[in-house]
């Protein structure tokens, strides 16, 4: 009684054999064996570590089944070179990468040195209290002269003729008897002038007499001031 089996390739470690025959009463058989493939193998170069990525030595694998001698080498990390400083990074001595910006300077108050006036500009400096490191500037000329007012424009007073009808007592004050020992600069009126002005008094009275010299002597007020000064000095001399 035949009995059928089926083939089965070969791989790289196991054999195969083709389809084949057995006999269910007896030791026949067609089966061959056939031998076990082996790896067909693919060379990998090596590739290093570095700071961040992961690396491995060379290795192989096989084009037909899952076999490799890979293994896998952890990234190394950063190894920091020297501390940043104000104008110098940290960085790290495998990669370059900067690990830590410079700080920049650290400058203390400014110095003057030279003080800048109309003529010259001045100086000033500051240094760095970490590496002394000096900065340095010029300081701009003083302004030749301060700035000057505005101009104002000046308005002279209108002068125009003397207004003839103004109260009568607002030339009070310009004419005033002379005080004890002070010169007499009153003009002096002679004796028939003294007669002319009692008859003019008697013709149009005190108030029309006070009109008339007022228009001769430019002030009412002056001018009866004037009159009854020169009346009592008169009648002084006559008695």
């Amino acid at each position: 009684d035949i009995v059928e089996h089926e083939a089965q390739a070969p791989d790289c470690l196991n054999i195969g054999w083709d389809a084949y025959e057995t006999c269910s009463r007896c030791d026949y058989t067609t089966y061959a064996e056939k031998a076990a493939l082996g790896h067909d193998i693919v060379n990998h170069e090596a590739k290093a570590p570095d700071c961040l990525n992961i690396g491995w030595d060379a290795y192989e694998t096989c084009s037909r089944c899952d076999y490799t001698t890979y293994a896998s080498k952890e990234p190394l990390g950063h190894k920091a070179g020297d501390a940043a400083n104000c104008v110098g990074d940290q960085v790290c001595v495998s990669c370059q990468l900067v690990l830590t910006p410079a700080t920049g300077h650290t400058y203390g108050e400014w110095i003057v040195d030279i003080l800048p006036t109309t003529q010259a500009e001045g100086h000033r400096y500051t240094v760095c209290i970490v590496c002394e490191h000096r900065t340095e500037e010029a300081l701009p000329m003083l302004p030749s002269s301060e700035t000057e007012p505005p101009e104002v424009d000046t308005i002279e007073p209108e002068t125009g003729p003397a207004d003839t009808d103004s109260d009568p007592t607002e030339d009070e004050n310009e004419t005033k008897p002379p005080e004890p020992g002070e010169s007499d600069t009153t003009p002096v009126i002679s004796l028939p002038e003294v007669k002319w002005y009692a008859k003019l008094l008697g013709a149009v009275g005190l108030p029309g007499l006070v009109i008339i010299t007022g228009v001769f002597l430019g002030s009412a007020t002056a001018g009866i001031t004037i009159l009854i000064m020169q009346l009592t000095r008169k009648r002084r001399l006559l008695k």
